[in-house]
């Protein structure tokens, strides 16, 4: 991506890179050509990898276009990372001290969107008695896992008072949302659909997101969080990971370097790999639930683990047996 500016000789030099970009870690080339009499061009041309355009996208809350799809289709699986119009999980206050109010206000928007959808989906797909399986996928589709659990919390928290509302999912409400976001915040995009239907609604998406099977705390060793992530297994949160990528062999990742391995560095970022299909990425130390628990490992993952720990006795092993053959 490029963005160009033209100046005069005269001028002084002043040039202006996205703070949005520079936060990335991404690679900034500036260029200066001259364009006329007395007139010369800068152009800044910004190098992005897939974690570091994944990360950009995701705080400018926009849609990414493929340069290889036909007009006007989104491409969807381009990347892995979390949905593309990213869902804002902090309060108002917080987004001005991090000067994100317009990451807050877009992604109040889409959670409007998404209520707005839960309510259309629950019209066309309930017949008096039922819910069609369907319904669910309706809205998963558009929204994601993340955003649509996040409005059916935020719908539950809201009418707390509402006895029609399960105890059960009114307590997982409570676990979605941060106790630090006022019912004010979220009361934009509150579902109006009928308590009763909405909380079978909520058991049925609650349903979905289980069969996935997504790792979590658990699948960690304890206070995990806390030690050196150098050369360790890591489990990925599975909100970092879009819908069509929530798998949990996408939740292993391998990492060797970067400054956000020791807990105690200023840095945050994490180099690794998806011990799954072996793409180099980074992250930030945040992104991940803690060290995977060796006892819980699947054996495809002991092999790739291995392989990953010890590449070239891999190799010197390979070699010996075909001058054996």
């Amino acid at each position: 991506m490029a963005k160009h500016q033209a100046f005069q000789t005269s001028d002084a030099l002043h040039i202006e890179v996205d703070r949005d970009i520079l936060e990335t870690g991404a690679e900034v080339t500036i260029r200066i050509t001259k364009s006329g009499e007395g007139c010369f061009q800068v152009t800044q041309e910004v190098h992005l990898d897939h974690a570091q355009m994944g990360r950009f996208l995701d705080r400018k809350c926009v849609r990414y276009q493929c340069a290889d799809c036909p007009v006007g289709e989104l491409c969807t699986d381009w990347n892995r990372w979390c949905d593309m119009a990213g869902l804002y999980k902090k309060s108002r206050n917080e987004a001005q001290i991090l000067d994100e109010i317009p990451l807050w206000r877009e992604s109040r928007r889409e959670n409007h969107a998404c209520a707005a959808a839960i309510h259309d989906a629950i019209n066309r797909n309930f017949d008096g008695m039922y819910l069609s399986d369907g319904c669910v996928g309706e809205v998963v589709s558009v929204y994601g896992y993340d955003r649509t659990m996040w409005v059916l919390a935020a719908t539950m928290l809201y009418k707390d008072y509402d006895g029609r509302f399960s105890h059960d999912n009114k307590q997982w409400a409570a676990s979605v949302i941060p106790f630090n976001i006022a019912k004010d915040e979220t009361a934009d995009y509150i579902c109006d659909a009928h308590p009763a239907i909405l909380n079978g609604f909520v058991d049925m998406v609650r349903k979905a997101y289980q069969e996935l099977h997504l790792l979590d705390s658990s699948h960690c060793l304890a206070d995990s969080s806390k030690l050196d992530y150098k050369n360790q297994l890591l489990i990925l949160k599975p909100e970092w990971l879009n819908t069509a990528n929530k798998k949990p062999e996408l939740q292993y990742v391998y990492a060797t370097t970067g400054f956000g391995c020791d807990p105690k560095a200023c840095g945050t970022k994490v180099y690794g790999t998806f011990l799954a299909d072996g793409e180099y990425a980074e992250f930030r130390r945040s992104d991940f639930l803690g060290i995977a628990d060796d006892a819980q490992l699947p054996d495809w993952v002991r092999e790739k683990l291995t392989e990953q720990q010890h590449p070239q006795e891999e190799e010197n092993t390979e070699q010996e047996g075909l001058r054996q053959c």
